[in-house]
């Protein structure tokens, strides 16, 4: 039921921030913040679409960030979105989280990469689902955390 309803949230999310020409996987390279203060540091892309940098969870707590863009999107054919998956693994519970989503540039002309989020968590007791992994989403934008 979570899930469904999570869902939706972000599809509600998605309609009422469509996103504008302009944007590249380009724009992704940089330090971006999210509503909890998180940073995302993305310092490299291939030509091929796969990027590097960091993810800092909280001061002090700082892990190796890989993910893979879209790297060439056709605007001819109108509004469009660029689609970006990344990872980070690690912190004390032996967790990987994984961000699905997309680098838009909303109305106000302002990027925002928008994502749907799943942490699973290694060191888990089995028979407790709500202690395994935790599944939400995440707006990113661009600079450091305020």
């Amino acid at each position: 039921m979570k899930a469904r309803w999570l869902t939706l949230a972000f599809c509600s999310f998605v309609l009422i921030n469509m996103p504008v020409y302009g944007q590249t996987s380009n724009d992704l390279i940089g330090t971006w913040h999210n509503e909890s203060q998180a940073l995302l540091n993305i310092t490299a892309i291939s030509p091929g679409g796969q990027f590097t940098g960091t993810y800092v969870s909280e001061p002090g707590k700082v892990f190796p960030l890989y993910g893979w863009v879209k790297p060439v999107v056709d605007s001819s054919k109108g509004p469009n979105i660029v689609p970006v998956l990344f990872r980070i693994q690690g912190g004390v519970y032996g967790t990987i989280t994984v961000w699905s989503g997309y680098l838009s540039k909303g109305k106000d002309g302002r990027l925002s990469i928008t994502a749907i989020w799943d942490e699973v968590r290694a060191h888990a007791d089995p028979d407790s689902s709500p202690d395994n992994g935790t599944v939400n989403f995440a707006v990113f934008k661009p600079g450091p955390a305020h």
